[in-house]
């Protein structure tokens, strides 16, 4: 079966699908990697009905990801914006195009009904998020392996993790193949929630918060 990590970018997406692939793998399922334009032909035909997990990365909420089982992060969309801006991934002005469709792929899944998990809980509360994924996926989990993923998905870890990766693009990697960091994954803010009151000039945050005050509002946003 296919499982689809499909969260809103910049917020904890890679996180996400490692927790899960990390608990698949406990039970002989394991991490596929990132996949767009997803159709029925992107994969082979057993992987979307066998007993084996098949976990996938994807910042995509089509209909062919919600018939599936899927889990979905998002964050506080200013921080969004500031982790595009620190990433220079897109002109200043396409940030709200860009934004308001990741905020249409969080309406679709919301309405789907998959595991919806904020950004600022996976990463306020690690330990308590394995559990929960755990439980989503039916998968029994001891004490030791839930501290086993805790280590792999914190800060620190991440950070070594991509200091190696940064070390082998002498050889063209541009991602580690099996967590999806690439070599320029963590900001200099190291993830923590609120990091758009120093990145976002006053103008942007202003601009930020007239425009999307609705949504910020009704998802615990101040």
């Amino acid at each position: 079966m296919i499982v689809f990590c499909a969260g809103m970018v910049r917020s904890g997406s890679t996180l996400q699908y490692n927790i899960v692939r990390e608990i698949a793998e406990l039970s002989g399922g394991q991490g596929e990697g990132y996949t767009d334009h997803i159709t029925p032909n992107s994969y082979p035909d057993h992987w979307w009905f066998d007993n084996r997990l098949h976990i996938v990365k994807t910042h995509e909420v089509t209909h062919h990801v919600i018939r599936q089982k899927f889990c979905y992060t998002y964050r506080d969309i200013r921080d969004v914006a500031a982790s595009l801006k620190q990433k220079s991934w897109l002109p200043l002005r396409a940030y709200t195009k860009y934004i308001d469709e990741s905020l249409r792929n969080f309406e679709r899944a919301k309405a789907a009904g998959g595991l919806i998990i904020r950004y600022e809980d996976l990463f306020g509360d690690r330990r308590q998020s394995i559990i929960e994924h755990a439980e989503w996926l039916q998968s029994p989990i001891t004490d030791m392996q839930i501290a086993e993923i805790e280590t792999h998905t914190y800060i620190s870890y991440t950070k070594a993790t991509v200091s190696t990766l940064r070390a082998k693009l002498h050889i063209g990697r541009k991602f580690d193949p099996q967590t999806l960091r690439h070599p320029d994954h963590i900001s200099k803010f190291g993830g923590v929630p609120g990091a758009w009151r120093e990145v976002l000039s006053k103008r942007q945050q202003r601009e930020m918060n007239e425009r999307y005050k609705g949504w910020l509002g009704e998802n615990g946003y101040s």
